[in-house]
C-alpha cells in the first residue's frame, strides 16, 4: 500500500499518471536527492535526458534512472535486475556502455528501482547518422556489427514461451486489422526459437552514442533473449534511419544476402515487443496509409522492406 511519500507525493495509479510525470524533474528531484545522499554523491540539479520509458535524468556528473514501481495499473515487469545483468554482461564482452555505478531501491511513497550509472559525453547517433558520407556509413555499420558479434551471445532457450506470450498480450497489435492479427498469431506460433541469443532489444537511434572512442550502447532495459534478428528493427528502421547504403552494407557477408536479412527483418517485426508500433509507423511514412487500412500482413510488411531496397 502507498505511504503518504516523504520525496514523492504525486499519485502514480495509472499509465497516464506515468507518463505525465516521468520526465518531470519536479515530481523526480526530491526523490533523486534522496537517492544521492543515500549513495554518497553530490547534490546536483536535474537535467533532461531524451525521454524513453523509465524516468532518466542528468544529474550532476552522473545518471541516474528510477524505473517504474510496481503499482496500481503500473503492474510492470521490472527491468532493473535484467538491464543490470546484461550491462555486466555487454561490459565483460568490451561493448563500450554507460557503466552502472550504484543502484537498489527506495522505499518511498512507491517503492522505486533506480540505477546510477557514469554519464557519457556525446551526439545520440540519430544526429551523426542522419549526414553520414559513404565511409561515414561504412565505418559505423562495421562497428555496429561487431557490438552486435560480442552482444548476441548464446543463451539459453525457452522454446519461445517468452516472445510468444509477448505477442499474444501485446497491446500494439490492436491497430491492425483482425484477419492480420491472426496471421501474426499464427506466424509467431509456428517460429524456430531454438537458436538463441541474448539481445539489447532497443537499438535505436536514441539508445546509441557517438563518442571519441567509439559508439557507446544505452538503456538495455529491453535486453531478452531471442533470435538475433530481434535486433533487426529498431537497428534497421530506427538507428539506420532505413537507409539503403547502410542496409546493404549491414546485410554484406549474410549467406542469403539482402533477401535473409529483409525476411528476418520481418520476423523481428513481429516477435519484437515493438513490433506492432514500427510497423504501423513504418508503414505510413512509406505509403502514407494507416495500418487498418492494409488487409495482407505480407503487403505491409514489404512496403516497410521496400525503403531499405529503394534505389536513388
Amino acid at each position: 500500500m502507498a505511504s503518504s511519500g516523504t520525496f514523492f507525493t504525486e499519485t502514480l495509479a495509472t499509465w497516464d499518471d506515468w507518463c505525465r510525470l516521468f520526465t518531470s524533474k519536479e515530481a523526480f528531484g526530491p526523490l533523486s536527492d534522496a537517492i544521492y545522499e543515500r549513495e554518497g554523491l553530490p547534490p546536483a540539479p536535474l537535467e533532461s535526458c531524451t525521454p524513453g520509458t523509465n524516468a532518466v535524468f542528468k544529474k550532476g556528473a552522473y545518471v541516474v534512472k528510477i524505473f517504474i514501481p510496481n503499482t496500481g495499473e503500473l503492474r510492470f515487469t521490472t527491468d532493473f535486475g535484467k538491464e543490470l545483468s546484461a550491462l555486466r554482461r555487454a561490459e565483460a564482452a568490451g561493448v563500450r556502455t554507460a557503466r552502472p555505478l550504484a543502484w537498489g531501491e527506495m522505499a518511498d511513497k512507491y517503492t522505486f528501482p533506480y540505477m546510477i550509472m557514469e554519464w557519457v559525453p556525446g551526439p545520440e547517433a540519430g544526429m551523426v547518422f542522419a549526414r553520414l558520407t559513404p565511409a561515414g556509413k561504412a565505418r559505423w555499420v562495421a562497428e555496429m556489427k561487431e557490438n552486435l558479434r560480442r552482444i548476441n551471445t548464446p543463451a539459453r532457450s525457452d522454446g519461445g514461451e517468452f516472445l510468444r506470450k509477448q505477442s499474444r498480450e501485446n497491446e500494439r497489435w490492436k491497430a491492425f486489422r483482425p484477419n492480420v492479427r491472426r496471421e501474426i498469431r499464427r506466424r509467431v506460433e509456428s517460429m524456430d526459437y531454438s537458436d538463441m541469443v541474448y539481445v539489447h532489444g532497443d537499438l535505436t537511434n536514441d539508445n546509441v552514442l557517438v563518442t571519441p572512442e567509439g559508439l557507446c550502447i544505452l538503456d538495455f532495459a529491453d535486453s531478452c533473449a531471442a533470435p538475433a534478428y530481434y535486433e533487426y528493427p529498431p537497428l534497421l528502421l530506427s538507428l539506420f534511419q532505413a537507409d539503403p547504403e547502410m542496409f546493404r552494407l549491414f546485410a554484406a557477408g549474410y549467406p542469403g544476402g539482402e533477401g535473409e536479412v529483409l525476411e528476418d527483418l520481418y520476423s523481428g517485426i513481429l516477435i519484437h515487443d515493438f513490433g506492432g508500433g514500427i510497423l504501423r509507423d513504418c508503414y505510413r511514412q512509406a505509403c502514407g496509409k494507416e495500418a487498418y487500412e492494409q488487409e495482407s500482413l505480407r503487403g505491409m510488411l514489404e512496403t516497410v522492406g521496400g525503403m531499405l531496397t529503394q534505389t536513388s
